[in-house]
């Protein structure tokens, strides 16, 4: 008895059959030759690592080192009533501080300095001490202690360096006592200057920002 032949898949079509001429014991005269199936990707269904080899990643930055050192200018009040000692001392604080210094200011007397410091914030006041009208020690002491000026009360507490020609020991010693934070001598060092400063605005203490 003859069978008839099985039904094809639907999703068979015609170009998908290939008659072959061979004759088998099992076939009629013909054969069928199905496509293959799509090949899927093998995909692990576990990690291939084991937990003694992890795969390598990539350090992430700690919060320490994604801070960085910085140094904000800082606001600078230059008294003195010779201008060409201001140029002067102007001209070294750009060249030997350009880093630590920002915006400066001038006053010829101390009268002018307190009613500049009476409206404006400072990081730094440089002061000479031999001034006409108003000298460098009164000065120092109407902003340490402004009862008849109003200074800024950010101003009260702003470090005052010396700028002066009378830099003993026994003058540095009459600075300290009035407020002042430090001393540098006429003429003007590049060292001293930059010595004094970085010790005066703690410029030597690591300053980070996140």
């Amino acid at each position: 008895m003859i069978l008839p032949p099985s039904p094809l898949p639907d999703d068979i079509g015609p170009e998908a059959i290939k008659i072959s001429h061979r004759r088998t014991p099992s076939s009629l005269g013909f054969s069928l030759s199905l496509p293959s199936p799509p090949v899927t990707p093998f995909a692990p269904p576990f990690n291939l690592y084991s937990s003694s080899t992890p795969p390598a990643q990539t350090p992430r930055p700690s919060a320490e080192s994604s801070k960085t050192a910085t140094v904000i200018p800082a606001r600078v009040l230059m008294i003195d009533d010779n201008p060409i000692n201001l140029q002067i001392l102007a001209r070294l604080l750009k060249i030997y501080m350009s880093h630590a210094i920002g915006h400066m200011e001038t006053a010829d007397n101390g009268i002018k300095a307190l009613k500049i410091l009476a409206h404006h914030p400072f990081d730094l006041v440089l002061m000479d001490i031999d001034m006409p009208i108003m000298n460098g020690i009164d000065t120092t002491h109407h902003i340490r202690h402004p009862t008849h000026h109003p200074i800024l009360p950010s101003n009260r507490g702003t470090p005052i360096v010396a700028v002066t020609t009378n830099d003993s020991a026994e003058w540095q010693r009459t600075y300290t006592r009035i407020g002042m934070n430090g001393c540098i001598g006429k003429p003007i060092s590049p060292s001293a200057l930059r010595e004094t400063l970085n010790c005066v605005l703690e410029l030597d203490r690591p300053h980070f920002t996140p």
